[in-house]
């Protein structure tokens, strides 16, 4: 769907300056320390704040829908790569159930951390309700 793809994408330019931008790093670790859901930490790092109505809607209905234990190791494992100025990349996939999957490759200053989300379209997820 293009408005997570559009949500992927300022995600990926937030966290990749991880590496580079203290400023940016910092801002991102206070963003996630005090977040409890990956929806708010979103709203705070701005990341859906380029969409339209139906695509911050769209998001908003996925990432809310994510599972609490998905939640947790997502905000945990990003936290961890910011307080380490490891970049990190995003994916996402449309699939039946929610996934995560985690993968970093690291040596050195060289490197970085992926994150693929696998979920039902957001249609799918008001669908379910």
């Amino acid at each position: 769907m293009p408005h997570l793809v559009a949500t992927v994408q300022t995600a990926n330019l937030k966290f990749g300056a991880l590496k580079r931008d203290a400023t940016a790093r910092d801002s991102v670790r206070r963003a996630l320390q005090s977040s409890s859901t990956v929806f708010e930490a979103a709203e705070q790092l701005e990341l859906l704040s380029d969409l339209d109505d139906q695509g911050r809607d769209d998001a908003a209905v996925l990432l809310k829908a994510i599972p609490a234990g998905l939640q947790a190791a997502l905000l945990s494992a990003l936290d961890n790569a910011a307080g380490r100025s490891v970049p990190v990349q995003f994916a996402w996939k449309p699939g039946y159930d929610f996934e995560l999957q985690i993968w970093e490759a690291t040596e050195g200053d060289v490197g970085g951390m992926t994150m693929m989300l696998v979920s039902p379209w957001p249609r799918h997820l008001r669908e379910r309700t």
